[in-house]
């Protein structure tokens, strides 16, 4: 899988499509198990950022 700790992998994320990754990596169920999603099924807004 995608988020396996020993995993280098390079992947392109298509147009319209946006990479999900969790800051939990142990726990996240994000992009690194599902893969790029397609931005239109995104729906919130950033509210804060570091």
């Amino acid at each position: 899988p995608l988020n396996s700790p020993l995993s280098e992998r390079k992947i392109t994320v298509p147009a319209g499509h946006c990479w999900l990754q969790g800051d939990n990596y142990h726990a996240s169920l994000d992009s690194r198990s599902y893969g790029p999603v397609p931005c239109s099924l995104i729906i919130g807004k950033v509210v804060f950022k570091t």
